[in-house]
């Protein structure tokens, strides 16, 4: 008999257990879905039936059980009361968002790579309570998943990701916005997609009235449509369902090499007219215009644009002014895990310092330019080499170095940092000294150790480096340059002295931590043959070489 056990707690027990109180009023059932043979069910400690045998399968779906009968699926709760009828075509696993796929009609096929999808199906979206959020009216669904970022039209937002919903997979998104198909687009190259508010079940924008739609910010989706004689680009608002067009252009936007307009952030929206950037309130008027060059900074909720005479001026998300940047020519924004938010700042001198949101000067204006990450790091540049400094100016690395990668620690020991031959070395954040004898490639390290690349470092091709790469690596397209590496640790001793792959680097990083010490090369390379000997087909005659024997 299998026996596969699920935990249930009752309301009371789970309150105290959140509570941390420890009692025997704290009391977990367990339920267990058990097979006679024939069918499935499930019984609780006691041996009571919860779920009849009454199934072909059932299996623990959040605090749910999803059972299936004749290819058809539904829900019951931990009491055994159903949730769903057992009428469905398919219900996807939970994602960590809560929310899960419902079909009904429709058949389930299988691609060729083996994924399983719904053919011919009607789609909806589950929460985890099996409520239909969604309900099962729609051909298919779409995520919005492919980031605008990759056309430089779009710069920003994300975009629906063709392909529909495949069952092996769960939802990649919390789903709070998803999009559904209509008609072609008359070219056959786009498509067009209607929009679903998901937490309140209904139509946000409406199919086959925009060729192109961004997931929706702030109550508003952007949009591309195409008219006879160009393209207009604007915004819907989600509520009224009205929208406004912003402005227009000739040609296919995917063909465009500048940003057309942004999302609604705050009360504004960007919008790049003939005339330059301008600003769009939410009832579509133009608050703002004039600005050949804007900035954002999310973190901040602030803007930041240049006119045509350069002059710099600074605003919140709300258009208000913030006058304590005022007379400055240009800043950096500080990036989301900035405690404290600073702000690199250039004066009328054209140098750089620092300031604080009260407008006090934290570093000095006594650097050539500068630059931040996401951490709270300051590159500075001085007499034409770059170092970087923590906000309190402590040096982390002097200004000696052609550039330098920023730490993703709080307290790096080590930065890996640039030489004017192009190659890198590792930089004691304390003593300075530098450790290595030059790599031509390096990843940021992390627990004390990092990918790099030797300086001159050869792989030659073979079934076994091939097979690592998912491609030939003695082509002509560069692959082959920074593709391989070593896993050191911060003095650039070899951990992983055995050549990898960039994208195996965490699998060999595993397994110097469960080693805890340096591998050695033999041991290196058992762990790659392991990794890829699945993979490895010969014909009776071949001659292996050296690099493909596992000793």
């Amino acid at each position: 008999m299998i026996r596969i056990k699920h935990f249930i707690f009752s309301r009371v027990g789970l309150l105290l257990i959140l509570l941390g109180i420890n009692g025997s009023l704290c009391h977990a059932r367990q339920t267990y879905v058990e097979t006679n043979g024939k069918k499935v069910g499930v019984l609780d400690e006691d041996g009571n039936e919860v779920i009849p045998f009454a199934y072909d399968n059932i299996e623990p779906w959040g605090n749910l059980y999803r059972v299936e009968k004749k290819e058809k699926f539904g829900l019951y709760d931990e009491a055994g009361n159903e949730v769903l009828p057992v009428k469905y075509t398919q219900i996807s696993n939970l994602n960590c968002y809560g929310r899960a796929v419902v079909c009904e009609k429709g058949k389930m096929a299988t691609t060729k790579t083996g994924r399983r999808y719904l053919n011919k199906g009607k789609f909806g979206i589950l929460n985890e309570k099996g409520e239909i959020l969604v309900p099962c009216e729609y051909e298919d669904l779409y995520e919005f998943i492919y980031s605008g970022a990759n056309f430089k039209f779009s710069k920003e937002g994300m975009c629906v990701s063709g392909g529909g919903i495949y069952f092996d997979d769960t939802l990649q998104t919390e789903c709070k916005y998803v999009a559904f198909g209509g008609s072609k687009h008359e070219k056959g190259i786009r498509q067009y997609y209607g929009v679903i508010d998901v937490d309140k079940g209904q139509v946000a924008v409406p199919a086959n009235k925009f060729v192109f739609t961004f997931l929706p910010s702030n109550g508003f989706a952007r949009y591309y449509s195409q008219t006879p004689d160009n393209w207009s680009f604007g915004y819907w608002d989600l509520d009224n369902q009205t929208g406004f067009e912003a402005a227009t252009g000739k040609g296919d936007p995917f063909t465009y090499t500048y940003w057309t307009h942004g999302d609604f952030c705050g009360d504004v929206a960007p919008v790049n007219g003939t005339d330059g950037w301008k600003f769009y309130n939410r009832a579509g008027e133009v608050i703002r215009s004039g600005y050949k060059s804007i900035r954002h900074g999310s973190a901040v909720r602030m803007w930041m644009t240049l006119d045509q005479d350069s002059t710099m001026t600074v605003f919140d998300e709300d258009a208000k002014d913030i006058p304590v940047f005022s007379g400055y020519m240009n800043i950096i924004f500080p990036g989301k895990q900035w405690e404290t938010p600073l702000f690199p700042v250039k004066n009328k001198d054209r140098r750089w310092g620092v300031i604080n949101l009260q407008g006090d000067v934290v570093v000095p204006f006594e650097y050539q330019d500068m630059s931040l990450a996401d951490l709270p790091f300051i590159g500075v540049k001085k007499n034409g080499k770059w170092g970087l400094i923590t906000p309190q100016r402590e040096e982390l690395v002097p200004c000696a170095y052609a550039t330098v990668r920023y730490p993703v620690e709080l307290q790096p020991k080590h930065v890996w940092c640039m030489k004017p031959d192009s190659l890198w070395f590792s930089v004691d954040t304390k003593t300075y000294k530098e450790y290595g004898d030059g790599f031509e490639s390096v990843e940021t390290f992390r627990d004390g150790m990092a990918w790099a690349k030797p300086n001159g470092l050869d792989v030659k091709p073979d079934w076994f480096s091939n097979t690592l790469t998912g491609r030939k690596i003695d082509d002509k397209s560069g692959f082959k340059r920074f593709v391989w590496g070593i896993i050191v640790n911060e003095t650039c001793e070899p951990l992983f002295p055995e050549p990898v792959n960039w994208y195996y680097r965490d699998y060999a990083k595993e397994s110097v931590r469960k080693k805890g010490r340096a591998l050695r090369p033999g041991e290196a390379h058992a762990v790659l043959m392991k990794k890829v000997s699945p993979n490895l087909n010969y014909f009776l005659n071949t001659t292996l070489n050296e690099n493909e024997w596992d000793y």
